[in-house]
């Protein structure tokens, strides 16, 4: 049996109607992430796009598919070739600057707030549809991925999920078989969901939500689950291909990974990682100062901090810790000298170690490491 086409007045309002509330609601966006376009490069911006030369250029593009988010230098973890392949773009197109990076993603946030809007004119009063989308627009939980450049991966899953589920709920109100160039489509923004960022991976949950909850069909449900199956088998097809990817190109399926191997810390945005030394409740410290990696240890006799291990013996042993905001340093500015394994350092002056602690170049996490990898107090 055929059904008619529906219009698109079906449903709680007249999405057509919408251009006005979209202006005000991209107002209200652009107002509340207007600032960020002077940002520049920050936490790990740095590591990511900085530092990373698969993101400085657009030659040989179809290699991305076959490299790590993060650089090897930084543990070469995670699957990300779309997102990186973007950033290339906008580091060539905007000459290596923030500015350009800032503004996507200011963009990417204004168009992300009217989806919402769209996708509640589907199903909400015009007012409520309004509201839910002013709230997404201003709330203060997405300072975080539109301020920092690497927050663009999550604007973008946002873009494609919204669109998928929008495209979804418009197609198949009143009972409309969803026509085979949406399917596409929405096939199509899955595949670059999770090539962008693999939290785009729950998309066929969303569809099985917004079918139960969302999209008004009158027919039975087993007719309804039949035509969503089709949809479902691809989306899961292609799923298993990029798990098969990112399980090739990382070596694992998850995000967890395993740093014992890992002690000079190159295999994280962060400069120093836990690591076992035998089985004693020792611990290794790592400063990044000036790019040259420094690893020490406490000795268990007496606290002082003893150089273990070094990438370079030219380093300078200056640490800076933090307790409620306060620094402290251990050495100081003029301490600059050649460390050999085996030099000691002095006891540290950290209130305490165990907080974590900062160095000067930016960022130290300090970790005290037993046979459960538990935080020992570094207290002396």
């Amino acid at each position: 049996m055929s059904i008619a086409p529906r219009s698109y007045d079906i449903g709680a309002d007249d999405p057509r109607g919408w251009m006005w509330l979209g202006l005000s609601i991209a107002a209200l966006a652009l107002l509340a992430s207007g600032v960020g376009i002077h940002n520049g490069f920050a936490y790990d911006d740095r590591w990511i796009i900085v530092q990373n030369a698969n993101a400085h250029s657009l030659n040989r593009p179809w290699e991305l598919f076959g490299t790590t988010y993060w650089p090897t230098t930084r543990g070469a973890s995670l699957y990300r070739p779309l997102t990186i392949l973007l950033y290339a773009a906008q580091w060539v197109f905007g000459g290596g600057a923030p500015f350009l990076y800032h503004f996507v993603n200011i963009s990417l946030y204004v168009v992300d707030a009217v989806l919402v809007l769209l996708l509640g004119l589907q199903c909400l009063p015009r007012s409520g549809a309004w509201v839910a989308a002013a709230l997404f627009a201003v709330h203060p939980v997405h300072v975080e991925a539109v301020a920092n450049v690497v927050g663009q991966a999550e604007l973008w899953t946002g873009l494609v999920l919204l669109s998928a589920v929008l495209i979804y709920v418009r197609e198949r109100q009143g009972g409309v078989t969803i026509p085979r160039r949406w399917s596409i489509a929405i096939v199509a923004l899955y595949v670059a969901g999770m090539l962008i960022k693999e939290n785009a991976i729950v998309l066929p949950a969303l569809l099985v939500i917004a079918e139960l909850f969302l999209v008004r069909d009158t027919r039975p449900w087993r007719e309804r689950a039949d035509e969503l199956f089709t949809l479902l088998v691809w989306m899961t097809m292609f799923a298993v291909a990029f798990l098969w990817a990112r399980t090739r190109v990382t070596g694992e399926i998850g995000a967890a990974e395993d740093r014992s191997a890992d002690p000079l810390g190159q295999g994280h945005d962060d400069p120093l990682r836990t690591a076992h030394v035998g089985h004693a409740p020792d611990v290794l410290v790592l400063a990044d100062v000036a790019d040259q990696p420094v690893a020490v240890r406490r000795q268990l006799v007496d606290g002082r901090l003893e150089v273990v291990d070094l990438e370079s013996n030219v380093a300078q042993p200056e640490l800076v810790g933090h307790r409620g905001g306060r620094s402290g340093r251990m050495g100081g500015a003029d301490e600059t000298r050649e460390l050999q394994p085996g030099t000691s350092v002095g006891q540290p002056k950290h209130d305490d170690l165990s907080a974590g602690a900062w160095d000067a170049d930016d960022r130290v996490e300090e970790f005290a490491l037993n046979e459960h990898s538990r935080a020992l107090d570094l207290e002396t």
